[in-house]
């Protein structure tokens, strides 16, 4: 395998950030990897109303040996084909850590906001029992 060291540095940095190992892509190239065997087959659906025709529709079910078991068939990527692999999964991993950035903010906004009705609703409750007084003479 040719590779120079600056494809095998991207590679690497990829493969930390993906998997966090930077030798899991020499795995998929020299070791490869299992894919679960799968047919499509026809589910039916029972309807939600009464008197309603059931819906049909096309599922991925594993095929499964004589004995019960899944079937698995081993593949093995090239060097571009890692390389393509790693770089979708990278995109998707960038969109992934977006989407939560996303959602810690508005859960910490939340968060704030309620913290601050809550101290308002204190303040609120500590003026009132000092100017209302007490009871007591």
């Amino acid at each position: 395998m040719k590779i120079t060291k600056l494809q095998r540095n991207e590679l690497d940095g990829l493969s930390k950030t993906l998997f966090g190992s930077s030798s899991q892509w020499q795995k998929l190239v020299d070791k490869g990897y299992d894919e679960l065997v799968t047919e499509e087959v026809e589910e039916t659906v029972p309807a939600e109303k009464e008197g309603e025709e059931p819906a049909k529709r096309m599922v991925k079910v594993p095929v499964l040996s004589p004995g019960g078991s899944k079937q698995y068939i081993r593949k093995y990527h090239t060097l571009e084909s890692v390389v393509e692999f790693m770089k979708e999964q990278k995109i998707q991993w960038d969109a992934m850590m977006k989407a939560r950035t996303e959602l810690i903010a508005k859960i910490d906004k939340e968060n704030a906001e309620k913290k601050a009705k809550e101290d308002a609703e204190a303040l609120a409750k500590q003026v009132h029992s000092g100017v209302s007084g007490s009871a007591k003479l």
